[in-house]
């Protein structure tokens, strides 16, 4: 199956964040609120399949916004998330892959 509606998200890791690996913090917030408004204009250009990485950041919080956006606020949307390989969250901290493991069950 071919694909054209597709938008694709990856950003920095946590430690280039202002908000750091919370995120909860004011500026990790922010930053989602403002990749929620972008997803949204996306969505309503079009756009219906979104492609995350799966990495520790921008990757988890701009998936966890589209989760949100297709559960609860009901937009017709598909989520893929891009694994580089198997095991390679293997060195995360605890938190970071129970959030990855829940992330590959929604996707």
């Amino acid at each position: 199956m071919l694909i054209t509606n597709t938008a694709c998200f990856t950003g920095h890791r946590p430690s280039k964040l202002l908000g750091g690996y919370d995120y909860f913090s004011e500026a990790n917030l922010k930053l989602a609120n403002a990749l929620e408004k972008e997803i949204i204009h996306l969505y309503n250009s079009g756009i219906t399949h979104f492609i995350c990485g799966g990495a520790l950041g921008v990757d988890q919080i701009a998936f966890s916004v589209l989760q949100r956006l297709r559960d609860v606020e009901d937009f017709c949307i598909t989520i893929e998330l891009a694994i580089p390989f198997e095991g390679f969250e293997s060195q995360w901290i605890p938190a970071s892959k129970k959030l990855h493991s829940e992330h590959i069950i929604l996707a």
